[in-house]
C-alpha cells in the first residue's frame, strides 16, 4: 500500500484538492513539536538563532559581509551586554550548523551573559531573535515571541535560496515581543 504524508490539515486539504483519495494520505502531526517542552516563565533566556547565507559559505568576503559585521556590532553591544545585566537575562546564540567553520570568530564575543549553544529547545526561552531560521516556528507553536534582525536585509535576497512565501521579510514577523 503506497501513500502521502502530511503533516498538518493545511497541506491534508491540499493534497485531497490535488486528487489524492482520503485512504492514500496518512498524517502524522508535526513529529519536530512533539519533543518540544512547554515554556517556563522562571527561564531567564532568550536564544538569538540567525540563519546562513549561501553566498557566504565559502566567501573570503565572510568576515567583511554586512552579516558578520552587523552580528558582530550587535553580539558585542554594551548596551547589549548592559541590557542583559539589568533585567538579568542571559542571551544563547545558536550558529547555524552551516556556518560552523566560522564558529570560533563567534565565541570572541562570549561573557558572562552571552554563550554560545549547539542546539536549543524553545521551551527554554522567554523569546528568540532571528533573521528567518525555522527555529521560529517552535516559537510560534509555544506561542513564544519572536523579534525579526535583518541587520542585511538588502543583500538577503542575493545570497540565500530565499523565499517570501518561506517569511515576508518587508513586513516582518507578525509576532512581537512586548515584555520581557
Amino acid at each position: 500500500m503506497g501513500g502521502i504524508v502530511a503533516s498538518t490539515k493545511f497541506e491534508y486539504d491540499n493534497l485531497l484538492n490535488l486528487g489524492y483519495k482520503e485512504n492514500e494520505i496518512m498524517t502524522c502531526g508535526m513529529p519536530r513539536f512533539d519533543l518540544l517542552t512547554k515554556y517556563d516563565s522562571k527561564v531567564k533566556k532568550i536564544l538569538f538563532a540567525p540563519s546562513w547565507r549561501s553566498g557566504l559559505l565559502e566567501s573570503e568576503d565572510f568576515y567583511h559581509s554586512t552579516f558578520y559585521i552587523n552580528y558582530a556590532k550587535f553580539l558585542q553591544s554594551k548596551d547589549l551586554y548592559m541590557l542583559l545585566k539589568e533585567k538579568d537575562l542571559y542571551l544563547d546564540v545558536q550558529i547555524h550548523p552551516m556556518f560552523s567553520k566560522y564558529k570560533k570568530d563567534f565565541l570572541q564575543f562570549e561573557n558572562d551573559r552571552i554563550h554560545l549553544v549547539k542546539s536549543a529547545n524553545a521551551g527554554n526561552y522567554r523569546c528568540l531573535i532571528t533573521d528567518f531560521s525555522s527555529m521560529m516556528f517552535d516559537f510560534v507553536y509555544l506561542k513564544l515571541p519572536v523579534i525579526s534582525f535583518f541587520p542585511d536585509k538588502s543583500e538577503l535576497k542575493n545570497t540565500h535560496n530565499y523565499s517570501e512565501f518561506y517569511y515576508p521579510i518587508d513586513n516582518g514577523f507578525p509576532i512581537c515581543c512586548d515584555s520581557l
